[in-house]
């Protein structure tokens, strides 16, 4: 008998799993609330303690950043002229310049007068006669050191004059130089003084000289 022919079974090849790939987990993002500004009260505002027109000295000017005036007192404006002058002190210090004694007698008849202004950027100007050069106009600084100088020739004489506001007080810082003759120093310190007559205000002017001191009295021309 033949034997029957050995049939070698084939070799199956084990099934394979199929990998689904996972998604990573992906964070989640919890929202922030923004910072919440904590609100800063505003300072109460100042009350003023006085009237302004039961004081002797005006009100400052105050002034911006780039040097403009934002006030001046109003009072300040008008025509005003010389109602007296200590006369006896002013010829004393004319003769220690050296002013002679026709010139002296001329200058103590003179009633002096200016007419002070409100300027184009809201500050002042001051307007005042000067011998052979008519009405000169000096602009009033809120301050000495925004305060630029004039320089005018009046009889051989260079004058250099600054004109400024300081402590309510409207200052004018006057240095006379003649040739071969001492230079001459001047501070003219305006105050206004509304206290001794309300109705009426004067401005008190302390003429602080090289070789003494003498005041006037101005009044408003209405």
């Amino acid at each position: 008998p033949v034997a029957p022919p050995i049939v070698e079974p084939l070799p199956v090849a084990p099934p394979t799993a199929e990998l689904v790939p996972v998604a990573p987990p992906t964070a989640e993002l919890v929202p922030v609330a923004p910072p919440t500004a904590t609100p800063v009260p505003a300072a109460p505002p100042n009350k003023a303690s006085s009237d302004s027109r039961a004081v002797t000295t005006a009100v400052a000017p105050t002034t911006a950043q780039d040097g403009t005036p934002e006030q001046v007192d109003p009072e300040w404006f008008g025509h005003w002229v010389q109602e007296s002058v200590e006369n006896d002190k002013l010829e004393e210090i004319m003769k220690a310049e050296g002013v002679l004694w026709v010139v002296r007698k001329v200058m103590l008849k003179l009633i002096r007068s200016c007419e002070i202004e409100r300027a184009s950027n809201g500050g002042a100007v001051v307007k005042t006669p000067v011998p052979m050069l008519g009405t000169v106009a000096f602009p009033v600084a809120p301050s000495e050191p925004l305060a630029e100088e004039k320089i005018l020739s009046v009889f051989g004489a260079k004058v250099r004059t600054r004109t400024y506001f300081e402590d309510g007080k409207l200052v004018q810082h006057v240095v006379k130089s003649i040739p071969g003759k001492q230079q001459l120093t001047s501070l003219i310190v305006n105050e206004l003084d509304k206290a001794s007559c309300p109705v009426n205000t004067k401005i008190i002017t302390t003429n602080n000289e090289t070789h003494g001191v003498y005041k006037c009295v101005s009044g408003r021309k209405l």
